[in-house]
């Protein structure tokens, strides 16, 4: 199997004891700098792929925003013609 991912039930009932962490946290968190300094020039991963998904879904975002816009003309005149008798 693949050692990234290994069970972590010894017994049943039992949970082993894992580092999820690891080494990953000393990257960032180093003696000299700080996680909040480390985080500020970097945008997070979530950022990241939210542009990229926003990048595709641009077109269909503004197809949306004119229907809408138009929907909102329609019933604004609607009611004002209703309004007028």
């Amino acid at each position: 199997g693949d050692e990234n991912f290994y069970t972590a039930v010894v017994k049943p009932g039992q949970m082993k004891q894992q580092d999820l962490l690891e080494e990953g946290v000393q990257a960032f968190a180093d003696d000299e700098v700080g996680l909040q300094e480390a985080a500020q020039n970097l945008p997070g991963k979530h950022v990241r792929l939210f542009r990229e998904l926003q990048a595709k879904w641009q077109c269909y975002d503004a197809y949306a925003r004119v229907s809408m816009s138009l929907g909102v003309n329609h019933i604004c005149m609607t009611m004002s013609y209703y309004v007028i008798g």
